[in-house]
């Protein structure tokens, strides 16, 4: 409309303001209130892990079997169960360090993958 003001404000979204509310308020029934909108549940298309789908179904393959019953966690939506050989960063992440080294150490990789890893996985392994 003709003589209209346009401004741009960036807006954090509906918890943000939420949140800032709850904890600014003294009112019992404003908290009671909020709290019927503040839940922790665990993402049911990521189990949790905080990555997208197309990044937890990059996996690596060692001759190593990992003891997933420390590391696993529910399967991620349309990936398959493995027994311990094949994981993504989310899982490799959870191992304990003397399970992720020779995990990283028994890598199953072409010589052609071999070269192009040789740097990050002797990174890898001096973190570890």
């Amino acid at each position: 409309a003709p003589g209209a003001l346009k401004t741009r404000k960036q807006w954090d979204g509906v918890m943000p303001m939420l949140h800032a509310w709850f904890h600014k308020t003294e009112s019992s029934w404003v908290k009671d209130h909020l709290h019927q909108f503040q839940h922790e549940i665990v993402c049911p298309t990521c189990c949790g892990d905080r990555l997208g789908i197309p990044a937890l179904h990059v996996t690596i393959e060692s001759k190593h079997k990992a003891d997933m019953n420390k590391a696993g966690s529910p399967t991620v939506i349309g990936r398959p169960d493995n027994e311990g050989t094949i994981l993504n960063i989310s899982e490799l992440s959870r191992l304990n360090i003397t399970d992720a080294v020779r995990y990283i150490e028994g890598l199953k990789l072409t010589k052609e993958q071999a070269v192009i890893a040789e740097a990050i996985v002797r990174e890898i392994t001096n973190r570890l």
